[in-house]
């Protein structure tokens, strides 16, 4: 593939805008109209950082609860819609909306920088975009709150930017653009590894293992005069990098709780390693299958579409390794680097995916997904133009293309309904009864309903222990949250069914009036059931 960028790709300028306008609409289509019935505690984080830093006055609020710190994320965008809106539905639909369009321009930018032509890039965007919204775990990740996963992929490809910018880390002298490209580059390292572990795992660590090891890969001699400038270039970006990594765990990291992090970092005991490929590969298909349950017929609309899927996330994981043997064939140097990155990024997601915490969840994937794709497309861009590769070409365009049109049909197909959302029928069950403040375990409405209400309603968490007393869970919250609320005079407990048993001698035999909802109690009470931090109704 030719540094120059072809002129081929340009037939496809007016199919890739469509497309890129496509999965730009299909977001903000999914964000805006089907969001809601899903809506639930995973999706508020973004908000709540943002509304903390707004409450705190600064970007870190030193008295919040946070479950855990990224400085450098979709929150920063979300500061000025919550003080123009507040802690508001509407605030997250627009939040979210501008994550989407940063993350669009971030990866058109970037495939632009690997010498895509215009129409190559828009296409790949959008149809990137597309596979966003293809089960309801990547909406979450991508559309519900930002998170490291997606950030990765922002992060990755503005990186991508400014390696092209700067020749990627090139031998000769730069010029002024370079300098202040290579400053730029230095300076987005730092913000980016503020967020911690994650950023190293899923975006620095790929990013410059590639970068080292496709000048060990090159097939010219390599002397020490030709890699020491871009050596020391390297190390002052990685020294970038690490005091943005290290500002994080020396200077904000101690002045909170750090567990839940931490936990989701924790290595499992050996025997629970899950280290074989069926469980790793069958977790990766699901990613874009969603979850299937027995009994689906295989020639219905639904079991035609999960086939597609399956066969869809199989290429994603055989193209790549195909790609490898054509490596000789990439001329362009960032592409080259594209392909290491996966690579690296592959090798340390299996390798962390199988012994740890993350293993519970295929979610944790999705930064390889993204990457898996967008190497997939640029490979068959490359062996379409070869003469006896082409029909494996468009052999795999014949199931990638297929998979990304069920997409639309499949949003457009989820419910519209707000009333089929647990969480927006609760709230008119405490609007006729003139609740507005309370408390919750974490899937009973804390925080959700505050967004959901536009903070008509607040709802802080607890928890109910196994000894019927209750607790402060320290989860997205603060002190404040707990004490007496000016104009509130009943405060009320909302208690799953299975726990009213284990506080029938606090909570429930305290409460003034009990009010059934589903599968849980509404307890409510003629004071705030805490004080000073404390529960009121403890066990002696």
């Amino acid at each position: 593939m030719a540094d120059k960028r072809s002129g081929n790709g340009e037939s496809l300028i007016i199919p890739g805008i469509i497309v890129f306008v496509l999965g730009l609409a299909l977001a903000f289509f999914y964000i805006f109209t089907r969001e809601i019935v899903v809506y639930n505690i995973d999706h508020t984080d973004s908000l709540f950082w943002a509304a903390a830093s707004v409450d705190g006055g600064s970007i870190i609020n030193r008295g919040y609860w946070y479950v855990y710190i990224i400085p450098f994320s979709g929150s920063l965008l979300m500061i000025p819609l919550v003080k123009l809106l507040g802690v508001t539905y509407l605030a997250h639909e627009l939040g979210m909306s501008l994550f989407v369009v940063v993350m669009a321009v971030a990866l058109l930018f970037g495939l632009r920088a690997l010498k895509l032509s215009w129409g190559k890039a828009f296409l790949t965007s959008g149809a990137m975009l597309l596979i966003m919204n293809i089960s309801q775990n990547t909406r979450v990740i991508f559309f519900g709150h930002v998170i490291h996963y997606s950030l990765a992929l922002v992060f990755t490809f503005v990186s991508f930017i400014m390696l092209d910018k700067t020749d990627c880390l090139w031998a000769g002298k730069f010029d002024l653009k370079q300098r202040i490209s290579y400053v730029l580059l230095v300076v987005w390292c730092f913000l980016c590894c503020l967020n911690g572990s994650s950023s190293i795992l899923l975006f620095l660590l790929p990013l410059t293992g590639a970068l080292v090891l496709e000048r060990l890969l090159d097939r010219k001699d390599i002397t020490f005069s030709n890699i020491k400038v871009p050596l020391l270039r390297l190390i002052v970006v990685l020294f970038g990098a690490g005091l943005g990594f290290l500002y994080k765990r020396y200077r904000i990291a101690p002045y909170f709780d750090n567990s839940y992090e931490e936990k989701f970092s924790s290595l499992l005991a050996h025997q629970d390693w899950m280290w074989k490929e069926q469980g790793f590969i069958v977790r990766f298909v699901t990613l874009l299958t969603g979850d299937v349950y027995a009994g689906v017929p295989m020639l219905s609309m639904d079991g035609l579409f999960i086939v597609i899927r399956l066969v869809f996330g199989l290429l994603l994981l055989i193209i790549p390794v195909i790609a490898l043997f054509f490596y000789k064939k990439y001329e362009n140097r960032l592409m080259r680097i594209l392909l290491l990155d996966y690579w690296i990024l592959f090798a340390l997601t299996w390798i962390t995916y199988g012994i740890s915490v993350v293993s519970n969840t295929n979610w944790r994937l999705c930064t390889l997904l993204g990457m898996a794709f967008i190497v997939s497309m640029c490979f068959l861009y490359m062996v379409l133009k070869e003469k006896y590769f082409m029909r494996f070409g468009y052999a795999a365009l014949c199931i990638v293309i297929p998979a990304l049109l069920t997409i639309p049909m499949t949003v457009y197909k989820l419910p519209t309904d707000p009333e089929l959302n647990g969480y927006v029928r609760m709230a008119h069950v405490l609007d006729e009864h003139g609740l507005t403040y309370g408390y919750s375990d974490m899937w009973g409405g804390a925080d959700v309903m505050n967004v959901l209400t536009d903070s008509r309603i607040k709802i802080s968490m607890i928890s109910y222990g196994e000894d019927g007393d209750y607790s402060i869970t320290r989860y997205q919250s603060q002190w404040s949250w707990y004490e007496d609320q000016p104009g509130v005079d009943r405060y009320f407990a909302v208690v799953p069914d299975d726990a009213l048993d284990r506080v029938k001698d606090t909570l429930v035999a305290n409460a003034v009036e009990k009010i059934p909802f589903e599968d849980s109690t509404i307890l409510v009470f003629n004071e705030n059931i805490f004080k000073e931090g404390r529960p009121v109704y403890a066990n002696e």
